[in-house]
């Protein structure tokens, strides 16, 4: 009789999360951001601009890739060896693989799920590796890579030859004619004005008396790592009344409000984003605003809340 701990029995329960995701995003053709002329989020049309997008990423000579092609090299060099020997010793006799080592087996289990992960999200509609955002998709494989380009070099060094030493001539090399240039740009820094707009968001706020309230389209686990109280743009046009209550009770000096601003037309008009409207009842006075890339990320200050049946000022009480 097999019997299962309760960490196992549970553990399905883990994917209803993912199903209720799926579920949402599934009937929600708007989260898909697909683009212009495009109806599904994955498709076989979107195999060859991905592939070339994953070739440019793993053996691409441009420093702005976050990329390492040595390693993209040597790893590859111990995956066709890696198969060379496995299919060396299965013409041998299929009795030959069960004595592999479990190690060997968990490796090449894992590395097969990532393959096959990998070989999906090349048919999804935004997977080309060589663009910022998506060469994360890259990581595991690029683990894998690492594992397999340790154990090549492994390998030749058993044969003899010195295969560590040319490893590492060959990783010098690369720093000193690719990484360094890499690190000098610092392409990725100048293109991620994300970073860069939350970057200059912390600063103006930590140059700000607190405790105070921020709300924002952004993401909030950035400001809620560093502590400051967050509220999410969408919520704060049904949190009115609360807002004013802590307003009127003083739980934040100052209730900090973000927008975007974008560019409306050709002559250069100037409107806040859809998605940063200001919530109806809230008026603000700008306290800074920065141009970021083609849009200008601007920090208000809520003076005034205006409700159904209230009327609150920040920083002022009602009388007892």
């Amino acid at each position: 009789m097999l019997l299962l701990p309760w960490p196992v029995l549970l553990t399905p329960l883990l994917l209803v999360p993912y199903a209720w995701h799926h579920r949402v995003v599934s009937v929600s053709p708007v989260l898909w951001q697909l683009r212009e002329g495009e109806s599904s989020r994955f498709s076989f049309q979107y195999l060859p601009g991905n592939l070339e997008g994953a070739w440019r990423f793993f053996f691409g000579l441009d420093v702005g890739l976050p990329n390492s092609w040595w390693l993209s090299v040597l790893g590859s060099a111990g995956f066709c060896w890696a198969l060379a020997m496995l299919w060396r010793r299965s013409r041998t006799g299929a009795s030959q693989l069960p004595s592999l080592r479990p190690e060997i087996w968990a490796i090449g289990a894992i590395g097969a799920a990532i393959v096959a992960n990998l070989g999906l999200v090349m048919f999804y509609y935004w997977s080309r590796l060589d663009e910022p955002i998506t060469a994360r998709f890259a990581l595991p494989l690029l683990f894998l890579l690492t594992i397999a380009a340790a154990w090549f070099v492994q390998r030749i060094n058993l044969h003899g030859w010195p295969a560590t030493r040319w490893a590492a001539w060959g990783l010098a090399g690369w720093f000193l004619v690719w990484g360094s240039q890499a690190y000098a740009v610092r392409s990725y820094t100048n293109t991620n004005l994300v970073m860069r707009e939350v970057e200059w968001e912390l600063e103006q706020i930590r140059a700000r008396r607190g405790p105070l309230l921020l709300i924002t389209s952004k993401g909030t686990m950035p400001f809620l790592l560093e502590e400051i109280p967050t509220l999410n743009m969408a919520a704060s046009r049904t949190r009115g009344s609360q807002i004013a209550w802590h307003m009127r009770e003083g739980t934040f000096r100052e209730v900090l409000l973000v927008q975007v601003i974008r560019p409306t037309s050709a002559e250069g008009d100037l409107g806040v984003d859809p998605d940063d409207e200001t919530p109806t009842g809230f008026e603000i006075e700008p306290v800074a605003q920065k141009r970021f890339g083609g849009r200008w990320i601007r920090i208000s200050r809520v003076v005034k809340v205006d409700g159904p049946t209230n009327s609150v000022q920040l920083g002022t009480r009602p009388s007892e």
